[in-house]
């Protein structure tokens, strides 16, 4: 942008002061203006070093001038204030259009400012001011020929209504996003944003600088007609502020919007990876955005297995979705990473699948057992993510075989043998052939029968006993041979018995009993010798 200037005419009693928002564009230094505010159209020179055919107004030899009719100025920011001083031949017609090429300037009835400069060359000072933005003036030259020309010393231009971008990038779902604009409306009171023609939101707003919040207006923008490129998916959008005023009196911004997202990108290529069945496998990933939401796995378009994702280095451990049913070949995969906004990038991995791994025994008993009992069991366990068959064997003979599953347990009845030892020998297979061979024995021992005679003894005895003392008692035709082995028998049984006991109290009343048995049995045999005797 040429330096503004303060310029004071030489007629005294005109005078321009340039305000904050207000450019004044001078022709003295030989320049005509082209940089981001205004630009002139084709046909524009500069005149000046003597020329005789014109004569400058006020700044000297170096002015802008057009010998064409209708050339124009046209702004690329909106302006609401134009001025210049002409030196035009005869008369002409200065338009001003807005952004839709609608003549704004209405004087009189008419739709544009009509000056009369009489024959001679005259100092025309030309201005207007609209409440609606000017994006171009046009100046007709409307004189005989040879006169359709005009010269210019300077022009003010003042940027009014609503100045802002008329750009914007905005990322999809981002906050805080907001466009700052310059507002020179008189008695405003309420501006409304249209996204597409759709009424979004209204706001309050007052003279000078505000902020639109973009964030708030994009909140429910989805995608409908987008284009990817470079990994950035983008869509236009047209925004649309429309200020009015106390007067009943609009103003509307227009903001063309490309509404930008980052597509996920992967960084490097894993294409082929050998795979042991079973085993923990991570595979690391480096994605190109900070907003992965998941990553999901397909085979042939189905849905095999989804994680949740927080960093933009993920992880995959491929035994979380390949298991021991996988056949041991070669499979096709396809990778989703999505992020919080549904955009995703896909990668294919091609895994080999293999197993070259031997089932692992984790248990593996036989139970011994006596000859006679049904209750012994052989019991065991593998793991092995592939495991298929086994073959069970007692002394080199098949017991038992079937189909085995990884971790399973296997129970089956070793009973029924007689007595000896037992060699067990027990054969995994997986399917792809890798075995496992592993031998226990076990021991079946003779039956012995229980054999029990104390107690039959000792009721014997005692009722011998008792049936002697009450003989010698009622009867004293007993001879002394059959008393005193009845007395004896009794002292024995009472003080020594077969099986003693264990408790101490019982023992000794045994004892006391036997003893007073035996004096008795003893002063009986002394009075029956007393008796012969006599």
């Amino acid at each position: 942008m040429s330096d503004a200037k303060n310029i004071s005419p030489i007629n005294d009693d005109i005078k321009i002061n340039q305000a904050s928002n207000e450019y004044i564009y001078d022709f003295e230094d030989g320049v005509v203006p082209n940089d981001e505010i205004i630009e002139f159209s084709p046909g524009y020179g500069l005149w000046g070093n003597g020329a005789s055919e014109v004569y400058p107004p006020y700044s000297g030899l170096t002015v802008a001038y057009s010998n064409e009719a209708n050339n124009f100025i046209r702004f690329s920011e909106r302006i609401t204030y134009f001025s210049a001083y002409y030196s035009i031949q005869r008369a002409y017609y200065v338009y001003a259009t807005n952004v839709d090429g609608d003549i704004l300037t209405n004087v009189d009835g008419d739709q544009a400012l009509y000056h009369f400069s009489g024959s001679k060359v005259q100092n025309e000072l030309v201005k207007f001011e609209t409440i609606q933005p000017i994006y171009e003036i046009k100046i007709n030259s409307n004189g005989h020929s040879g006169y359709n020309h005009w010269v210019m010393d300077y022009i003010t231009i003042k940027e009014g209504g609503v100045s802002g971008p008329s750009e914007l990038d905005y990322k999809y779902k981002s906050i805080n996003a907001s466009l700052s604009l310059n507002v020179t409306i008189e008695n405003g009171t309420i501006y409304d944003a249209y996204l597409n023609d759709e009424l979004i939101e209204t706001q309050n707003y007052e003279n000078g600088t505000i902020s639109v919040n973009i964030s708030s207006i994009f909140t429910n923008f989805s995608y409908s007609n987008f284009s990817i490129s470079n990994y950035t998916k983008y869509e236009f959008a047209n925004l649309t502020l429309a200020f009015h005023t106390e007067l009943n009196t609009t103003l509307t911004h227009f903001v063309n919007v490309t509404v930008y997202d980052y597509t996920p990108q992967i960084f490097h290529d894993i294409f082929d990876v050998d795979h042991e069945v079973g085993e923990s496998q991570i595979l690391n990933f480096n994605v190109s955005d900070d907003d992965l939401d998941s990553l999901k796995v397909y085979q042939n378009n189905t849905h095999l297995y989804s994680t949740d994702l927080n960093s933009s280095m993920p992880t995959l451990d491929l035994n979380d979705f390949i298991d021991g049913s996988y056949k041991l070949t070669q499979y096709n995969f396809t990778l989703s990473f999505i992020d919080s906004y549904v955009n995703n990038v896909n990668q294919s991995l091609l895994v080999n699948l293999l197993d070259t791994t031997k089932p692992v025994l984790s248990l593996f008993t036989a139970d011994d057992y006596m000859e006679t009992e049904t209750d012994g069991l052989i019991r065991f366990k593998a793991i092995d993510p592939t495991l298929s068959n086994y073959t069970l064997m007692i002394n080199n003979v098949t017991l038992s075989t079937g189909s085995v599953s990884s971790n399973e347990l296997i129970e089956i009845s070793n009973a029924n043998y007689s007595e000896g030892e037992y060699n067990v020998t027990l054969l995994l297979l997986d399917r792809a052939n890798n075995s496992l061979s592993f031998t226990t024995s076990f021991t079946v021992d003779a039956y012995v029968a229980p054999t029990n005679t104390t107690n039959t003894t000792e009721t014997t005895e005692t009722t011998e006993t008792t049936e002697t003392t009450e003989t010698t008692e009622t009867s004293t035709e007993t001879s002394t041979e059959v008393s005193t082995e009845v007395s004896t028998q009794t002292i024995s049984n009472a003080i020594i018995p077969e099986e003693p006991s264990s408790d101490f109290g019982s023992n000794l009343l045994i004892i006391i009993a036997g003893i007073v048995v035996g004096l008795t049995g003893i002063e009986l045999f002394r009075r029956q010798i007393d008796k012969n005797s006599k």
